[in-house]
């Protein structure tokens, strides 16, 4: 959490829902879980402690809800966050159960 200028905890929400091209993850397939996510076990510390390690600095990380859930890191620029967010409640109802976290890493 060091690495970590500021973050603000979102429930129900979501940004750039199902596209994948925002989505980041390690190269070395590190805690990495399917095609895109990042395992679900891990906690919010260890996903972070993840993501600088391996010299990633999403905008975005969400959590999915449910048994199966993973982690997502998305880039996502800051003024569209909002937008995005709305966008995304508005595709799915699913995403009430996401936790977003909007991240603003220290350089």
């Amino acid at each position: 959490m060091q690495n970590l200028m500021n973050y603000d905890r979102r429930e129900g929400a979501d940004v750039r829902f199902r596209i994948n091209k925002y989505l980041l993850h390690p190269e070395n397939g590190e805690g990495r879980v399917g095609k895109y996510g990042i395992d679900g076990r891990l906690t919010w510390e260890q996903v972070l402690d993840l993501c600088y390690r391996n010299g990633l600095r999403p905008d975005a990380i969400v959590k999915a809800g449910g048994p199966r859930a993973k982690w997502y890191l998305k880039r996502c620029a800051r003024g569209e966050i909002e937008s995005e967010i709305e966008k995304s409640r508005r595709a799915s109802d699913g995403v009430r159960r996401y936790t977003l976290y909007i991240v603003e890493w220290r350089e």
